[in-house]
């Protein structure tokens, strides 16, 4: 059975976490702060619960399981391999890294993390940590535990529509003040090399994980151009692709066999078919489902795979 899914999220909490996503975006959750909204996730940490048609009530991944890797798509190869994130940040997070697949396997059995930023909405003077230059393991294990390692990290001020590619070993942190929606793979392996100094809400400081970080990270910076597309702007992220589209009246897609759509709205509101879809909802459409049309004003991001 393949139809367009509207999707419940799990939310996370985090003592960087703001109230943006409930003000703003109408997340509503027994949390005094929503640090992250899991908008499209089968992880073991949060499974989204679908919300309409045949399967409502029940999760994305019972979903997935009862109709088979088609509703998927080829390039799938029969997982779900996204997780997307609504972020809201009151306070920076903390300095860290992600794995690449090969070191995610043999340490987590997971895929490795690749991820895009998109920054859908900021205070002025927001900013964000995104790579690093030549640093030997050494002088990241000394600057970690001084706390100096912002010093020869890439700082970037960041405004509204703004976007990041943060690759595997890629040093980062999204800074205060901001609203993100991050794209990617279905891994939520973190080493935190850095914290700020903070504690968990029992006085005691957050784990630190030096000896992994000093393992992946690498030189590198995320800051990557959109590329231009039939008046849409598009950034190809490796294991997936997102199209920003500024939708104002109908547009038409086709959801082939090759794979899924996901559509994030971060503005305004739109239909496709029945389903209405206001701002910081989403929709995920099964490969194989053909052609369907999007139609209203809105801010989307379309996610293809």
């Amino acid at each position: 059975m393949r139809y367009p899914m509207l999707l419940l999220p799990v939310f996370k909490e985090n003592l960087w976490g703001g109230e943006k996503l409930k003000q703003e975006y109408g997340k509503i959750s027994p949390l005094e702060k929503i640090a992250e909204s899991w908008e499209l996730s089968v992880h073991e940490q949060g499974d989204c619960t679908v919300e309409n048609g045949a399967y409502a009530g029940r999760t994305l991944r019972d979903y997935l399981l009862a109709e088979g890797p088609g509703v998927l798509g080829v390039n799938a190869n029969g997982e779900l391999p996204l997780l997307v994130k609504l972020i809201d940040t009151a306070e920076s997070l903390s300095i860290q890294v992600h794995p690449g697949d090969a070191y995610a396997r043999m340490h987590h059995n997971c895929a490795g993390k690749t991820e895009f930023w998109y920054i859908a909405d900021c205070e002025k003077d927001a900013a964000l940590y995104c790579g690093a230059g030549a640093l030997s393991k050494e002088e990241l294990l000394r600057r970690a535990k001084d706390g100096s390692i912002t010093d020869v990290l890439y700082r970037f001020p960041v405004r509204k529509g703004d976007a990041f590619l943060i690759e595997p070993g890629t040093i980062h942190a999204i800074g205060s003040s901001m609203t993100v929606a991050e794209i990617g793979t279905n891994c939520n392996v973190t080493y935190r090399i850095y914290d700020f100094g903070r504690t968990d809400k029992d006085g005691r400081p957050r784990e630190l994980h030096l000896a992994q970080a000093a393992d992946v990270f690498r030189a590198n910076t995320g800051r990557k151009e959109w590329m231009e597309d039939s008046g849409d702007r598009l950034m190809d992220c490796g294991p997936f692709s997102v199209r920003e589209i500024d939708l104002n009246g109908s547009r038409e897609f086709c959801a082939d066999e090759s794979g899924f759509h996901y559509i994030l709205c971060l503005e305004g509101d739109f239909a496709v078919g029945e389903n209405r879809i206001g701002k910081g909802r989403s929709l995920f459409i099964p490969a194989g489902l053909g052609r369907y049309s999007m139609e209203g004003t809105a801010k989307l991001l379309l996610v293809l795979i």
